[in-house]
């Protein structure tokens, strides 16, 4: 749950910044849009999962998989919705989860929207 509170506490930070048009927005290869906001947003998840779970792997959308297989996968979306984020549509969110041996166990949508303050797990 540490993971998704400094997601959105990033967010929130960064927010204002693409609001008011100060924002750098680069262009993957599958042409969606991938911001710095993105990326730190993923750093952080990273740090937090590794630090408690060390011997799990991840896959994230910014910086892939750092293990082709391992018996525990998170799976991370630093913004789930990067393209409603940039232009201040208020929908978007981090989406993670993690697997056990390719099964989803856990799955965790933190929402930057103010009616929705707490985890979400499905």
């Amino acid at each position: 749950m540490q993971a998704s509170d400094v997601s959105r506490q990033i967010l929130t930070e960064h927010r204002q910044k693409y609001l008011c048009g100060n924002y750098d927005v680069k262009t993957k290869t599958d042409d969606s849009p991938v911001t710095e906001t993105d990326k730190r947003v993923e750093r952080e998840i990273r740090s937090i999962i590794s630090g408690a779970f060390p011997d799990h792997r991840m896959l994230g959308e910014e910086y892939g998989a750092d293990a082709a297989t391992a018996e525990y996968v998170w799976v991370i979306a630093p913004i789930d919705g990067t393209r409603q984020f940039i232009v201040g549509y208020p929908f978007y969110g981090t989406l993670i989860t993690c697997a056990a041996t390719a099964y989803p166990f856990l799955v965790l949508w933190k929402c930057t929207r103010p009616f929705c303050t707490k985890d979400t797990p499905w």
